[in-house]
């Protein structure tokens, strides 16, 4: 009995690790099963078919009198549909009877239309608000790695790899100077665990396994990475308490963080379906913000003041230019 309740429990925790309701204990929990039982992966991919089908499409509202107007309808019908008999004359022993008039069928379905009409948008919004709570939360755990580094090494940020003019700040997977080096130190010294740079909103991205990261000064894959932070340069102005360190990845980048054409490039991050995207203070707080324009002097935190068209060599200039990049 007691191994019943365990598989309960477990897959009860993955339906959570799917829908992106866990804390970190519960996804380590699932992530340790994953890797140990090969029924958790059948189960898992079964789950996730199931829901696929609750996001096959983007749900499109209705009219805000569609469920008054369907039940006006229904009272105006009095007619009688034939069905078959529950039972047949001669098994009742009287004449065969509809199961259902007209007026209960359509009653019937309006209950299932708006059911349906309720529930598939609001797991929507449940999953996605589930997504962004703990997004904020990896962020938070960024902004307390950065606050453990400041106060060990007396630097406001971790600054180990600074881009020359010239460079380009488009991450790749070849060796050379990446802003990104900056953030992984924190991986690195363990002030901040791998999982916490892995936005659960990102699907495509990749969680970085258990590594020698001693050895290492960069994420392996730039998909490793799922946010943005403040680009690390010679010219970097000063911070404040107000100074945006990190948010969801710039939308100046595609999901293998190479630059959008110009002309398609969304004002929001694309993490989280373009809603808007958490950003972290420089003194550890963490806002979810519907615009861009987080910095100081509401500065848009992904572009540069004055520039049009992105090449990868842009640099911030003015002290209000956060300019957050992967």
């Amino acid at each position: 009995m007691q191994g019943r309740h365990d598989d309960f429990d477990r897959h009860a925790d993955l339906i959570g690790y799917q829908l992106g309701l866990c804390d970190a204990a519960e996804m380590a929990r699932v992530e340790e099963a994953l890797q140990q039982d090969p029924r958790m992966i059948q189960a898992r991919a079964r789950l996730a078919g199931l829901l696929s089908m609750l996001e096959a499409d983007e749900p499109v509202e209705a009219p805000a009198n569609l469920n008054e107007s369907i039940l006006a309808r229904i009272d105006g019908l009095q007619r009688t549909m034939p069905m078959r008999p529950a039972l047949a004359a001669g098994e009742s022993g009287g004449p065969a009877r509809p199961m259902f008039n007209l007026r209960e069928l359509l009653s019937l379905a309006a209950v299932i239309a708006i059911f349906v009409g309720v529930f598939v948008p609001g797991y929507r919004t449940a999953r996605e608000n589930a997504r962004i709570a703990q997004c904020g939360l990896n962020m938070a755990n960024i902004g307390r790695g950065v606050t453990m580094y400041r106060e060990a090494y007396g630097s406001p940020v971790p600054m180990v790899a600074s881009l020359p003019d010239g460079e380009s700040w488009v991450p790749s997977n070849a060796t050379g100077v990446s802003n990104s080096q900056n953030p992984f130190e924190l991986v690195r010294r363990q002030l901040v665990a791998p999982s916490a740079f892995n936005d659960p909103g990102r699907e495509g991205d990749l969680r970085l396994d258990k590594v020698d990261l001693i050895n290492m000064h960069n994420f392996p894959d730039v998909r490793n990475n799922s946010y943005s932070t403040s680009i690390v340069t010679a010219r970097r102005q000063p911070f404040e308490p107000e100074s945006p360190v990190a948010a969801d990845l710039t939308p100046l980048v595609n999901q293998m963080r190479q630059l959008n054409p110009d002309g398609k490039i969304p004002l929001n991050s694309t993490s989280h379906r373009g809603k808007g995207q958490n950003v972290g203070k420089m003194d550890m707080r963490v806002i979810f913000t519907r615009t861009p324009n987080a910095g100081l002097d509401s500065d848009d935190i992904y572009r540069v003041i004055g520039v049009q068209k992105y090449t990868g060599l842009e640099r911030p200039s003015l002290r209000s230019d956060a300019f957050l990049v992967p």
